[in-house]
């Protein structure tokens, strides 16, 4: 019975769930409820930005502009969204995530709340602009706060948050579509404000787990204890400088062996204390800039090469998801296919989006790493866009709902790859700088892609060359083991 009970006992604790250092499961507590506003907040931003194409013909005609001019409002709130996502991972390191989700939550409403009184194009640049800064700022707040409660389970987390992404691309436009219709661009701008508002309490949602609040405030007291006693040894000194009376022998000073100050000691020690810790201001302000690179992350591309190879194929992944994207209904219209089919194909696309995001988890009931996982589904999305030259509307839904599916689990598989090379303490900044060059390959993705269709006049050039560049994408992932030799490390002081 003994030997019963050992064995049933052996195989419970192997089927358990992942826990973390105090041996609670992650998925226990407030991990699942910060997931879920994160998996709501994505939902917002996401949804938002990719349904703020229904309002073009609207903003054409009302500010009588060109079309060029009006989708210059889309490509401002989308690099400004991209470029962000930096400036929330600063913020996030320094004031927290629930803090600098609540102010990326004002600014994302008060910038579709202002475009309601707006008379010129211009104008809604600008309400674009701040728009697209609180987007970025509260999508960094959130993706920090699920990696801060989740370590071993972060990529499970992480896709159920991401998919909100492909459940606000599915619901959000038809619901801007209603709120045209009933109330025209500008009431449904005032309606879409106060949805966006909703941010701000899913924010507040995004609390650190205990562990981290616990650190915290050592950390606080630790720099209120030091810096009390800096006061109290400065005011020691000067009492003893002032009242001659009092001697030496009366305050005892501990040395660097750790036992009283010897007696032959000075008031010089003092001084070269004190011209020593001048020195190191000198020296600090005399590089000013090397605080500013590690202040927003920029020596995480000499610490970690692996990170800098995955910001580079971002910029290939934007380059080629956002050049592909402009160009599938004029590659379905030019075979014939009706407008209204047409449509049909971005459905299938956001419909992928969804799936890709959510079957990132099925990568660890696989047992496949990030690394491998990454140059697999790269590969699938550049044959994806071979499909899209084959003049068959069945391939081409395929090829849209591949793409979607691929597309959704890279950017994935890429922020659990930088949790990993970057640990959690600089996460948030390599997040942000991660973006930005995803926001680079978005913009040169559409220019250079309606520039090569200007030269040739073929739509088929153009997806021949950005599968082109999801191959040379995965071809990149072999150097990933070579790298991990090769590079310095990130000092990763993570609390584990």
């Amino acid at each position: 019975m003994t030997e019963f009970v050992r064995r049933f006992g052996r195989h419970r604790r192997r089927k358990s769930p992942a826990r973390n250092s105090s041996g609670r499961s992650e998925w226990h507590g407030w991990g699942i409820v910060v997931v879920l506003a994160a998996h709501l907040s994505i939902a917002l931003l996401d949804g938002l930005l990719r349904g703020i194409g229904v309002f073009f013909l609207s903003w054409r005609d009302d500010f009588d502009s060109s079309a060029q001019a009006t989708a210059a409002v889309s490509s401002i709130l989308t690099s400004v969204y991209s470029f962000s996502v930096l400036l929330g991972g600063v913020m996030t390191k320094h004031c927290g995530c629930r803090t600098t989700g609540i102010f990326g939550g004002m600014l994302t409403s008060v910038g579709i709340f202002s475009s309601h009184w707006v008379k010129e194009i211009y104008q809604l640049y600008i309400a674009a602009a701040v728009l697209g800064v609180g987007q970025g700022v509260a999508f960094n707040a959130v993706t920090v706060a699920v990696a801060m409660h989740f370590k071993s389970q972060f990529k499970t987390a992480y896709a159920v948050a991401y998919a909100g992404g492909g459940v606000g691309g599915i619901a959000i436009p038809p619901l801007l579509q209603l709120l045209l219709e009933a109330y025209g661009w500008r009431g449904a701008m005032l309606v879409i404000s106060a949805i966006a508002a909703n941010l701000i309490g899913l924010s507040a949602l995004c609390r650190p787990p205990r562990s981290e609040r616990c650190l915290h405030a050592a950390n606080t007291l630790e720099v209120q204890m030091r810096s009390s006693f800096d006061e109290s040894v400065a005011d020691g000194s000067n009492m003893r400088s002032e009242d001659h009376s009092v001697s030496d022998a009366d305050f005892p000073e501990v040395g660097e062996s750790g036992g009283e100050r010897p007696a032959n000691s000075t008031t010089d020690d003092f001084t070269e204390i004190d011209s020593i810790k001048t020195g190191s201001k000198s020296v600090k302000l005399t590089h000013p800039l090397r605080g500013f690179a590690s202040a927003v992350g920029l020596d995480l591309f000499v610490k970690s090469y692996r990170f800098t190879l995955v910001c580079l194929s971002t910029i290939e992944l934007g380059f080629a998801s956002y050049g592909c994207s402009q160009f599938i209904i004029p590659r379905a219209e030019s075979t014939g296919v009706a407008p209204s089919s047409t449509a049909l194909l971005l459905s299938m696309y956001g419909v992928g989006l969804l799936v890709g995001r959510l079957g990132n988890g099925l990568l660890i009931v696989c047992r496949m790493s990030a690394e491998t996982a990454s140059g697999f589904c790269l590969s699938m999305a550049g044959v994806s866009l071979l499909l899209m030259n084959v003049d068959s509307y069945v391939s081409m839904a395929l090829a849209t709902f591949t793409q979607g599916l691929t597309s959704g689990a890279i950017y994935t598989i890429f922020i659990v790859q930088i949790r990993h090379y970057v640990g959690l303490e600089h996460f948030g900044v390599a997040v942000g700088l991660n973006c930005i060059f995803n926001g680079i390959g978005g913009l040169c993705g559409p220019l250079i892609s309606g520039l090569l269709y200007d030269v040739t006049g073929s739509y088929k050039t153009i997806f021949y060359l950005l599968a082109g560049v999801y191959f040379a994408g995965a071809l990149q992932t072999l150097f990933f083991p070579l790298l991990k030799r090769l590079e310095p490390g990130v000092e990763n002081t993570e609390h584990r």
